[in-house]
């Protein structure tokens, strides 16, 4: 999503330096007592700069239809009640509508706001203000609750389901706002789920009474290439919330189990019969290709294993929790399904196989108001902040999945090849994170701004050329590329002698009796399932390397990878596949991938004709 703030960059550092000219008096007294440096909680950085843009925005460029990117567990919620205190006391604005999507988005901030804990905790009403407190009493729309509170407290909280059209609650409290409620601020958290249809006809009707809205979310950018119609001003993502010290949001360490044994079962649509495959069968494939990337962890026996897997963790975490974190916090464990009846079957494993009955709390769209992850008192079971013990997301995740990308992503430790009985230990755990401390300020030095940039002559780059050529026939190109099957291949190497040079101020020559050196092949060891691995290892690398000189993203590293092992069984295993090739087809292969890279990357457009026409004939 584009960031609307930046062109205004540099004004607004003027700004802050400035000492906010052009805000109104109220203001000024909000900010400083919001950056007070005595004061015993504060506000992060970023939480302070995301409300700052806010102020600009607003104030001094007019704006009132804002968006916040912030990671999830960023402190959205300290940022939307820090904007309400704001919008309270200094624009008299006395109403303030938050919408969620759902009802966990919605307890979560019903724990924060009932009680006014979190204007209390950051005292955000500065002095002589703090009566102002008690205008802020929280509404949560629900079932037994009619829309007669609304008019009785500043804050309304509910989800968006409760302002459907389609329904008279809806229908009741919708009307509600738009005749009895002036003077509406709108927080419309987790914004991503805007642009659905009937979220947007609810922010339709309410933008006549709406003086100022601000969308949060950690994701503005949807998959159908939709986003929220507000401006977005701040971003603050992963890679930031992990470079604090310590972490904001929690440290990533991902399981993978072993697959290196892989049986699938699979009924014969003709004659019913069941048949058991490995990978090395002829037909597993062609079968893999079949099944949806879910299956590797939804059906029976590879969730079983996985769950095994999570279970040592979670007992592990318990131990941990006793022994270094001093019981502040408490280790849950979240099977997380893409549908009820997964989430049903994971259930059943758990109490069935591990027996656990009465101790899984299943939790579905469909499930009652529930509170999860709190204690009886209502406060959240972990309290690590103020230490600098890392916060740990422990994640079993199956390779099959091909999540390397989002681990990559959040700076996740990778150990795979896990087993059921595998213990972990401290080693898993991400290295702490040393703060960057500035000791010297005195050496900082002003970088100039770059001179001349107007007398920049970029005529000769608009004059270029795109070369990049459609190929929607990209089938006959690939199939045109031949090999040489004779191939010059290094196959000994005798060593004579190895000469060393002393380091010290003799420099003396040495020259040492060379290791007697057997190489594997010569031995007989390497047999043609490692050639396998290796071949696909290598091919999958070379899809993603393509795909990536094409700007294309690994989503499709898949798709590519099926069309490079079969151009290969084309040109290499006279079309069988690699389960069948004699080991010197196999060896060929290999050394014949930087060739076959080259090819097809040789043609620019060529990758991208491969993607987008994947149907061509």
């Amino acid at each position: 999503m584009f960031n609307a703030f930046r062109q205004y960059e540099k004004e607004y550092i003027d700004w802050i330096q400035g000492g906010y000219p052009e805000t109104n008096i109220f203001t000024q007294d909000f900010i400083a007592n919001l950056l007070e440096q005595d004061r015993k909680n504060r506000l992060w950085k970023h939480q302070e700069e995301a409300f700052l843009r806010t102020v600009y925005s607003y104030e001094i460029l007019g704006r009132k239809n804002l968006l916040l990117n912030i990671v999830t567990g960023g402190g959205k919620t300290a940022i939307i009640a820090t904007v309400i205190a704001w919008l309270r006391s200094c624009h008299n604005i006395q109403s303030f509508l938050i919408m969620v999507p759902n009802l966990i988005v919605r307890d979560r901030l019903e724990t924060d706001f009932k009680d006014k804990s979190v204007f209390r905790k950051f005292k955000l009403f500065p002095p002589g203000q703090e009566h102002l407190i008690n205008t802020v009493d929280l509404h949560t729309l629900g079932e037994r609750s009619g829309p007669q509170g609304m008019l009785e407290s500043g804050i309304i909280l509910g989800n968006v389901q409760q302002f459907y059209q389609h329904h008279i609650t809806g229908q009741r409290n919708l009307t509600y706002i738009k005749r009895y409620i002036d003077n509406l601020a709108i927080f419309n958290d987790e914004a991503h789920n805007t642009p659905a249809d009937e979220y947007t006809n609810i922010l339709a009707h309410l933008s006549e009474k709406a003086k100022f809205r601000l969308d949060t979310t950690a994701t503005p950018d949807r998959a159908d290439g939709q986003s929220p119609d507000t401006e977005m001003i701040f971003e603050y993502d992963i890679q930031d919330a992990l470079a604090e010290v310590p972490p904001i949001i929690k440290s990533v360490v991902v399981y993978q189990p072993e697959i290196s044994s892989v049986q699938l079962t699979y009924s014969n649509p003709d004659t019913g019969e069941k048949r058991t495959i490995d990978e090395m069968d002829e037909e597993f494939e062609k079968i893999e290709r079949g099944l949806t990337a879910t299956q590797w962890v939804t059906d029976y026996d590879p969730m079983k294993k996985q769950i095994a897997v999570a279970l040592n963790r979670l007992e592990e975490q318990r131990r941990r929790a006793k022994a270094v974190g001093e019981n502040k916090f408490k280790p849950i464990l979240f099977v997380v399904a893409i549908c009820i009846k997964d989430a049903e079957r994971a259930v059943k494993v758990l109490e069935e196989d591990f027996d656990l009955r009465g101790k899984i709390l299943l939790v579905t769209e469909e499930s009652a108001d529930t509170v999860v992850g709190k204690k009886a008192n209502g406060q959240p079971l972990t309290d690590l902040r103020g230490t600098d013990e890392p916060e740990i997301c422990a994640v079993i995740d199956h390779p099959k999945l091909k999540h390397d990308w989002l681990w990559e992503l959040v700076r996740a430790k990778v150990r795979s090849d896990v087993g059921q009985a595998d213990l972990f230990g401290d080693e898993d755990l991400p290295p702490k994170r040393k703060p960057q401390i500035l000791i010297r300020p005195e050496n900082l030095i002003d970088v100039p701004e770059p001179e001349g940039e107007e007398d920049v002559d970029f005529s000769d780059i608009e004059a270029m050329e795109d070369t990049t050529t459609d190929y929607p026939n990209w089938k006959e190109i690939i199939a045109g590329f031949s090999y040489d099957r004779s191939e010059v291949e290094i196959t000994r190497v005798n060593l004579s002698g190895i000469k060393g040079v002393s380091l010290d101020e003799t420099r003396r020559l040495e020259i040492h009796t060379p290791p007697d050196v057997t190489s594997s092949e010569s031995n007989g060891k390497e047999d043609n399932g490692n050639f396998i691995e290796k071949l696909k290892q290598n091919v999958l690398d070379m899809g993603i390397a393509l795909l990536y000189e094409a700007g294309i993203g690994s989503h499709e590293r898949g798709y590519m990878y099926n069309v490079l092992m079969d151009h290969i069984r084309d040109k290499m295993f006279k079309g069988e596949s690699a389960g069948f090739a004699s080991k010197e087809d196999l060896k060929l292969a290999l050394l014949k991938l930087p060739e076959i890279g080259r090819n097809f990357s040789s043609l620019p457009g060529l990758v991208e004709g491969i993607v987008r026409d994947r149907d061509a004939g």
